[in-house]
């Protein structure tokens, strides 16, 4: 993952666990918080990571599953104005909405 300025400078690059799949329909996607914290799916390992503007990983949510701690391929990812996040859980057929992560 790599961070830019306005000017498309870079100003960060950080690895992402679980981004080690060659899956051509399973790509992350990726979201950014009201503090420029950075949220992406990893859909073939079932999770989502958040991680801090400087690339610390904050948190991790998510396994393998049906209940409503689980994901199975989270594919579209976004906040509301207020840092909720919405996960689209690809296979159950939902969409998951967290409160804010404020780890």
């Amino acid at each position: 993952m790599q961070r830019f300025d306005k000017n498309f400078q870079a100003l960060a690059q950080f690895n992402v666990t679980g981004w080690d799949t060659t899956s051509v329909l399973n790509k992350p996607y990726i979201a950014l918080d009201s503090n420029d914290n950075v949220y992406v799916t990893d859909p073939d390992n079932h999770r989502v990571f958040k991680y801090g503007n400087d690339g610390k990983l904050l948190a991790v949510l998510g396994k393998p599953g049906t209940d409503l701690s689980s994901l199975n391929e989270p594919t579209g990812i976004a906040l509301d104005a207020a840092d909720n996040l919405f996960v689209s859980d690809s296979i159950n057929n939902r969409v998951l909405k967290f409160d804010p992560i404020t780890k």
